[in-house]
């Protein structure tokens, strides 16, 4: 059995490598990710909260500094994985640790899921390929939204709960708690998942409540934690009282197509896709398990797996890119009805997420499906390549170049970013890029993760910079320039650090008249060093 389990996690942490290659070889060097994903601004959320020696989230200095802002995380079970790959290869290293351990654990569930109702050993290793390739969670290397991931560790508690159930035992038992509490920790969305599943477990067992209800209640404690601090997050923040509401529902990135647990998603890897697809072989192969089981044993699974693709439609229907229609009213979906009971779930929008859980559901219907270890292997590399293909992130994944890192050592001080703000869109550029930029400088700045009004002083400075830079002879004189560089460094600001691309120019000779040679300069950043402050007067 040993053998058997150590032969199963070195599968499940190569395929994953070989599915998002260049996964492994990419960092330091490139991050992966669509450029107009929200890759960086996870990274950085991770980042800034690791720094700060914090768990859910933490009030840092390093944006919109002097003031500094409250930046929150939502899954911080990634944070020691992030900060492992931080230590061995910078930031980009463990942005995509965590990518690899999402997929490795959700194979290693689909699998344990699978052993745990019976599964052949032939079974668990098709259990196992379809997890490492669920299309919902490949589509993660796309968008970027680490909290996604956590589809693996819902199953993983569900195969716990059913392990336990089997022959009660403190071992047991304590297992399924831990694991509950790390599904949680991953993000609040995978507590919802866990909690409809072991609900519906102890309901269709209601003799067996006595050994349900005391791990559900402990379990239940040790998720408090992290779903206190989402649901008492600041407006603003991710899940927070302005996060988009029921009403409000995104038409991309929300609830998934009403058919897209059918359809391929054969998006462009620069595009952000939110594939909720669940692979036509492996729901053929489901079939195929569903009719050999027989309705008794293949029931439960096939019920969950339908639950889960109607929760990804979300609260209002969508086809082909538009809302489902009666009349003039939107249709709503079952989703809807659920938060007019259960107000909180309301500020949920990611309802595309639950395609990957029912996607891992099907493993015990797929591992029942053939139980010959040669046809069981071409089966699982058919599954594999029908996955990957329809997970929308093209033949190869969308990356990304890191700000150049011998550039940005220069920097040992508070730095004022011309533009501050990198939420827009810039073809070739990716979103957030001064923020990716902190994670290697390490060096408190005026930026901003979301647009936020500025102090006036401040964009005073920035403004007449901004218009050095686009008019280098005319607009501010160089004496004005060289008095708002003054006045930056008086507010306490010791380099200025310019992204010419996102200001609409090539070069800067207007800061350059004014502030003299760049103290740095790589593609895509100038950096100068701003005079030093006057003395104070004695």
């Amino acid at each position: 059995m040993r053998r058997a389990w150590a032969a199963a996690i070195l599968a499940a942490v190569i395929l994953p490598a070989i599915l998002l290659w260049p996964l492994p070889v990419a960092a330091p060097e490139r991050l992966l990710g669509a450029p107009n994903g929200e890759m960086v601004t996870h990274l950085w959320r991770l980042w800034a909260v690791w720094r700060a020696g914090a768990v859910y989230g933490a009030q840092t200095e390093m944006i919109l500094w002097p003031v500094g802002a409250e930046v929150t995380i939502v899954d911080p079970l990634h944070l020691p994985i992030f900060g492992l790959g931080l230590g061995l290869g910078g930031p980009a290293l463990g942005a995509h640790l965590i990518l690899w351990a999402g997929l490795t654990v959700a194979g290693l569930a689909s699998l344990a899921l699978a052993r745990v109702t019976g599964a052949s050993p032939a079974g668990q290793g098709l259990a196992l390929a379809l997890g490492v390739s669920c299309p919902g969670l490949l589509g993660v290397v796309s968008h970027g939204m680490t909290e996604s991931l956590g589809a693996g560790w819902v199953v993983a508690q569900l195969a716990a709960l059913l392990w336990h159930l089997q022959a009660p035992s403190w071992r047991r038992g304590l297992t399924f708690v831990v694991l509950l509490s790390a599904t949680a920790h991953a993000g609040p969305y995978n507590a919802v998942w866990a909690a409809i599943l072991d609900l519906a477990v102890a309901l269709s067992r209601p003799r067996a409540l006595h050994i349900t209800a005391p791990v559900g209640l402990l379990g239940g404690l040790c998720c408090a934690p992290p779903l206190w601090f989402a649901l008492h997050q600041a407006s603003g923040q991710p899940g927070g009282a302005s996060a988009p509401q029921i009403g409000g529902a995104l038409r991309v990135g929300g609830g998934a197509e009403v058919f897209g647990f059918l359809s391929p998603n054969w998006a462009t890897p620069e595009g952000m896709v939110f594939p909720a697809y669940l692979g036509v072989v492996a729901l053929i192969l489901a079939g195929i398990g569903a009719w050999r089981l027989g309705p008794r044993r293949a029931a439960p699974f096939a019920v969950g797996v339908i639950t889960f693709v109607v929760i990804s439609w979300g609260p209002w229907l969508l086809h082909d890119g538009e809302w489902v229609s009666i009349g003039a009213e939107k249709t709503p979906g079952p989703v809807l009805w659920l938060s007019q009971l259960v107000p909180p779930l309301g500020r949920l929008n990611r309802w595309h997420r639950a395609a990957a859980v029912a996607c891992l559901l099907c493993a015990p219907l797929v591992a029942a499906a053939i139980r010959r270890p040669g046809v069981a292997a071409v089966a699982a590399l058919v599954l594999l390549a029908d996955a990957r293909l329809g997970a929308g992130v093209g033949l190869q994944p969308a990356s990304s170049p890191m700000p150049d890192a011998e550039a940005l050592a220069v920097l040992d001080g508070p730095v004022m970013e011309l533009p501050n703000d990198h939420s827009a869109n810039l073809s070739g550029r990716v979103l957030g890029e001064n923020l990716l930029a902190q994670t290697l400088h390490a060096q408190p700045s005026d930026a901003v993760l979301y647009p936020s009004p500025a102090d006036p002083q401040t964009h005073l400075v920035e403004h007449t910079l901004t218009q050095a830079i686009h008019r280098a002879d005319a607009g501010p004189t160089a004496q004005d320039r060289r008095a708002a560089a003054s006045l930056a460094a008086a507010q306490g600001y010791r380099w200025l650090l310019v992204w010419p691309e996102r200001l609409g120019v090539r070069e800067t000779p207007g800061l350059t008249a004014a502030l003299g040679p760049p103290a740095a300069a790589a593609p895509g950043l100038v950096i100068y060093r701003l005079p030093d402050p006057p003395s104070p007067a004695r």
